[in-house]
This record gives C-alpha cells, structure tokens and sequence, in this order.
C-alpha cells in the first residue's frame, strides 16, 4: 500500500500519510457511540434507528493540520508523535489506537481501496455523493435538509440568507438594472459606429464615382479634334 508525496522533498512522505488515514480510521471506529437518531423517531415516539458518531475522531480531525502541520518541525511536525500527543490531548486511547493499526491494518486499507473516493475531499451525507462546494454552511445546510425533523443546531448555525443586493453590494457586483444599463449603453456606442462607419462610406463611393465620371469624361474629350477650317 502507498500513498503520494504530499511534499516532494519535504520530510513528510506517503507513508506518513498513509499511516495518518489508517490511525483516523481506528480513532473513529474506537471512538464511535450510538446515539437516537432524531429524524428516525416516528410520531408514536418509537425509536425506529440508531446512528453513530464519533465526537473525539471530530475534535481530533478538527485540530490535526494545526497541530501538526505539514510544514511543522519537532514535536510539532507532521507524524506519529504529533499524532500520539494530539490524541491525549482529546481524550483518546494511544495505545488501543496503535494496536488497532497493527491488527487491522490489512483489512482496512484493503476495503479503502475498494472504495475510493472521487475526490480528496469527497463527501457522502446519509450515503448520498454531495456534488456542492466543501465549505461550512453550504454542508450545513444540506446536512440538515437530510432530516425530516431538524435539530435547533440547524437554525442557531445556519447563516441568514442576504438579499440579492446586498450580497451583490459587499462583493462589488452590479444589479440587474445596472446590467441593463450597461447593456444599452453598449448598444448606443455601437450604433454610434455604424452610423458613422456608414456615413463615411458614402462619402467615399460619393467621391469615387465623381473621380471615375471625371476620368471618363476627360478620355472622351481627349478623343476629339479639332474640324479643318
């Protein structure tokens, strides 16, 4: 198994990276709890589901690549050591960690290669591919569309939605009715143009005719001679 390079000829190498993704896959099947899922329960109050989630794997992702980044040095470079100093920071088990990635090393690294991913930072919600932009409120929002019944977490994190305007405002953009003037605008110039594009050219042929009438004219007359008295 191997893993690309994410820094040339940087200290940090594929099989750095590879042993991070197989240690944050033990992090969330050691960390993973059941919990009620809210929008499996039924209007009887009946637990239809469970879901799992594993809230020290998140507090452990959340801080990784600012504690141990990939530009680090010491105690706080990219690597195992970080790693290790990083997970007792959060409360999880170093030791069952590592004896996870020694034990099921083989296995798990065989099922991530059956089921890669179509992008480095793909993302499935309920098991569905999210095609939209890896940002925080856009998956947030599409998160919470996923329930039938949503938490309150959804409406206290949600960012309000800007009117048009004054999205448009703070991002230096035009309204439509600027964007309609422009576009008149535009028009007048280029009517402008042909009109006097056209003006010109008559004036042109005009005064070419007139060079060619005269020219003709000045080879008949050359023509004619003079009557003997």
């Amino acid at each position: 198994f191997c893993a690309e390079d994410p820094d040339g000829p940087g200290p940090v190498t594929g099989r750095m990276v590879l042993d991070e993704n197989l240690r944050q896959l033990c992090i969330h099947d050691l960390t993973k709890v059941k919990r009620t899922d809210i929008d499996a329960v039924g209007d009887t109050g009946n637990i239809e589901g469970t879901v799992e989630y594993a809230a020290k794997f998140w507090d452990y992702v959340e801080q990784l690549l600012l504690q141990c980044p990939l530009e680090g040095s010491g105690l706080s470079a990219f690597g195992s050591a970080c790693s290790e100093a990083l997970m007792h920071k959060v409360g999880i088990n170093v030791d069952e960690v590592n004896e996870c990635m020694q034990t099921t090393r083989e296995e798990k690294l065989k099922r991530e290669m059956k089921q890669k991913a179509w992008s480095t930072r793909a993302l499935r919600i309920n098991g569905w591919r999210y095609p939209g932009t890896v940002d925080a409120d856009p998956v947030m929002r599409a998160i919470c569309a996923a329930f039938r019944q949503q938490p309150p977490a959804c409406t206290s994190l949600a960012e309000p939605v800007k009117p048009q305007s004054e999205t448009e405002a703070e991002s230096g953009g035009i309204n439509t009715s600027s964007f309609i003037a422009a576009l008149l605008v535009v028009a007048g110039v280029l009517v402008g143009i042909m009109f006097l594009y056209k003006r010109s050219l008559t004036r042109h042929i005009h005064s070419a005719l007139r060079e060619e009438v005269m020219l003709e004219v000045q080879s008949q007359m050359d023509t004619y001679r003079q009557m003997p008295a």
